[in-house]
């Protein structure tokens, strides 16, 4: 387990990911388990450093360095792309048939409801399975 200082607290590297070109990381305060996310990794140079190939640099390396929080928005990291309900999806159970807007609440409304694993359900509308819990989703074209 690597152990981190950021703002003057211990922290635990829960992962490192990558958005857009920029090394970012989610964090975990070893004090009272609340979760840091979307830190920027950010990596700098000492004087006797060479200078290292993209390949080499592994991102554990980059945020052992440094790393400075930033607030999501501002950097736009966190805004997730927002579909427009520009389909409808038709759900078939055995019993009955349902369409739905999607994406939309009012879908994951009914997954939720419904007890449904989003994951599996994506599975479903992608193909790569064809039903899940009794329901078959299938894309209107």
């Amino acid at each position: 387990m690597r152990v981190f200082k950021i703002k003057g607290e211990k922290a635990h590297l829960v992962r490192v990911y990558k958005v857009g070109g920029v090394n970012y990381a989610d964090f975990v305060k070893l004090s009272n388990g609340e979760q840091i996310r979307g830190v920027k990794v950010v990596r700098e140079k000492t004087k006797n450093e060479k200078p290292v190939e993209k390949e080499q640099a592994k991102v554990e390396e980059v945020v052992q360095e440094a790393v400075e929080e930033v607030k999501p928005k501002e950097d736009g990291y966190a805004e997730e792309e927002v579909k427009e309900p520009s389909q409808q999806i038709v759900v078939t159970s055995k019993d009955s048939q349902a369409t739905f807007n999607y994406p939309s609440a009012e879908f994951d409304k009914f997954v939720e409801e419904n007890k449904l694993n989003p994951v599996m359900v994506d599975n479903c509308i992608e193909g790569k399975q064809k039903t899940h819990k009794g329901y078959e989703f299938k894309l209107k074209d």
